[in-house]
């Protein structure tokens, strides 16, 4: 593990500018790929996601897990985060291995602003996640959003679209 990992997974963002002055590399991954971004974006840590976007991180890098900062932000229905990643050139229709998209993790939380801020980002609002061909729709409902359900209705999303079998739905936005 590199020292500007650890220094971010305890929130140490003193430790963080002096290893960033001294020129510490941004994109050094831990065992499995996962960089500093990664840990500041799971951690919610802006300060510290701020100090490594600055410094030149790759806000599109991917664990060997396939998993992007985006991701996480999504997964953590952070509005702010997603928003910092996605100014910073995050893909709004990254994927994870199985094609489940960012929309599809924030439509998950029933963050509408998260929905929202991606759908205004070019998220494709009827992208189908390869394993059962389900939408950012079908996750929200799922869930009992009730509110991001609108919210991907007012963004056409097909209501019309089934899932329950590979390949069942749009890759299309």
């Amino acid at each position: 593990r590199t020292h500007l990992i650890e220094a971010i997974k305890e929130g140490n963002v003193f430790a963080v500018r002096e290893l960033l002055s001294r020129g510490a590399d941004v994109a050094a991954p831990d065992v499995n790929g996962t960089t500093a971004l990664h840990w500041a974006v799971h951690r919610d840590d802006h300060e510290l996601a701020d100090l490594l976007i600055r410094a030149g991180t790759d806000v599109t890098s991917t664990n060997r897990y396939g998993v992007a900062p985006l991701s996480l932000a999504c997964t953590n229905g952070s509005t702010r985060m997603i928003g910092r990643l996605l100014l910073a050139g995050a893909d709004p229709n990254s994927t994870l291995s199985e094609g489940e998209t960012a929309l599809m993790t924030a439509a998950r939380t029933g963050r509408v602003d998260a929905v929202s801020l991606l759908l205004d980002h070019g998220a494709a609002v009827n992208a189908a996640e390869q394993w059962q061909g389900q939408t950012a729709l079908m996750w929200a409902a799922a869930e009992g959003h009730a509110a991001v359900v609108q919210t991907l209705i007012d963004h056409g999303a097909d209501v019309e679209a089934r899932s329950g079998r590979p390949g069942a739905g749009s890759t299309e936005g």
